[in-house]
């Protein structure tokens, strides 16, 4: 059985269920690739599943993008391209008809690898307000009445992300939610090169430790698409995997040393460039999804 690390943390269910593969019945995992990237989906069908990787029931699917700011416009398209099918497969597939879209940031702007939600927004392309306004333009723009927030973290407003989410959708009452974020990555070279998406919603902060009220159907009463990138990974499960790598398999005082850390947090040296070109591929794909 694989042994627990509490200092291991991850937001991708994909680096979950690889740790916990060999003890977790009620998931399937599905690999392929698909313009020259790797695509896997997994579905976590049942609680205990749940439980042992920490992660709500539903679809993940995982594309691995490589590092899109190094490589060229092709590569880029391609990436934009795929994830935007998934995200259509995803609004498709919530049961419902959608009409109302309400697309959130979430993260601080002021934080570079936390602000992959606010740049994307800045990109989408809003309708909603042009309905009144304009109604054939508004017409030949989207299939979808879209409107955006980006709610800032608890530390700016004083208020939980999920308050101000939720006050919005009272406000606009979307058929669906997409949110945005930064992730936490079990992998360094999971960092910035891999996208998640999933219709189960999102807890801000949980791949850092963080105890922030979720983001989901149960908490905002519609169905919510998660997208995230991961920017960060923590120090403690670096310097182990480190260890390891260097086939010297951490234990006893370097083992307790590491576990009894405090937690920090690192991202790549160009998290500027990376988190830039990442937000500016996530909302094209977001555009090209929600203009038909």
């Amino acid at each position: 059985m694989n042994e627990k690390r509490e200092f291991i943390f991850t937001d991708l269910a994909c680096e979950a269920y690889s740790e916990h593969s060999a003890d977790c019945s009620g998931v399937s995992s599905t690999e392929y690739e698909l313009c020259g990237m790797v695509i896997n989906e997994l579905k976590i069908t049942d609680k205990s599943a749940e439980r042992l990787l920490g992660k709500a029931r539903g679809t993940y699917v995982t594309i691995q993008t490589g590092k899109l700011w190094e490589l060229g416009e092709e590569a880029r398209e391609a990436a934009v391209k795929v994830i935007s099918d998934t995200l259509n497969d995803l609004m498709h597939s919530v049961g419902r008809r959608i009409e109302g879209v309400l697309v959130c940031g979430l993260g601080n702007r002021m934080v570079t690898p936390d602000a992959v939600g606010p740049i994307t927004v800045d990109a989408v392309t809003v309708t909603r307000h042009i309905r009144e306004e304009s109604p054939d333009l508004y017409a030949s723009l989207s299939p979808y009445d879209v409107s955006a927030v980006t709610p800032g973290v608890v530390g700016q407003t004083g208020m939980e992300t999920a308050e101000l989410v939720k006050g919005a959708v009272s406000t606009v009452k979307p058929d669906i939610v997409i949110v945005i974020d930064a992730l936490a990555a079990r992998s360094r070279e999971r960092l910035a090169t891999t996208v998640q998406l999933t219709d189960t919603g999102i807890r801000p902060g949980s791949g850092i430790g963080q105890k922030r009220r979720e983001l989901s159907r149960e908490t905002l009463g519609v169905p919510v698409i998660a997208i995230g990138v991961p920017t960060v990974i923590s120090g403690a499960t670096l310097a182990y995997d480190l260890l390891l790598e260097g086939g010297a398999p951490p234990s006893g005082p370097t083992l307790r040393a590491i576990e009894d850390a405090s937690p920090f947090f690192l991202s790549l040296n160009e998290s500027d460039l990376v988190v830039g070109t990442l937000a500016g591929v996530v909302a094209s794909a977001i555009n090209r999804t929600l203009l038909g």
